[in-house]
């Protein structure tokens, strides 16, 4: 391999690293809301069924039914959880092709 054709996979390797890093920090925003809602999801489950639930919307609270509110906090959940698997998926790949570019580097 010449001095360029080093150089650049250097460059090719670094932007890889790059990416990861950006992905690992949608991966921990992701991890984050997971948990908050996870958190919501358990505090819901503790309410009687005539508690009174409000929803934040703009600058205001709105009245919202508890079962609307729980499902609406279960297909978020499920929603930031499939977000996860593609961004865990998308940093597996990256993550290979790192290890094919570092093998090249190194030859």
């Amino acid at each position: 391999m010449s001095k360029a054709d080093a150089d650049a996979e250097m460059e090719v390797y670094r932007g890889i690293q790059g990416e990861i890093g950006k992905l690992a920090g949608a991966r921990q925003q992701l991890i984050s809301q997971v948990n908050e809602n996870g958190m919501v999801k358990q505090e819901l489950d503790l309410l009687e069924d005539s508690a009174t639930v409000f929803k934040l919307v703009g600058p205001i609270l709105v009245k919202q039914e508890l079962g609307e509110a729980k499902v609406n906090v279960e297909k978020r959940l499920e929603f930031i959880k499939n977000e996860l698997e593609k961004v865990q998926n998308n940093i597996t790949e990256k993550e290979e092709e790192q290890t094919k570019s570092r093998e090249k580097i190194i030859e």
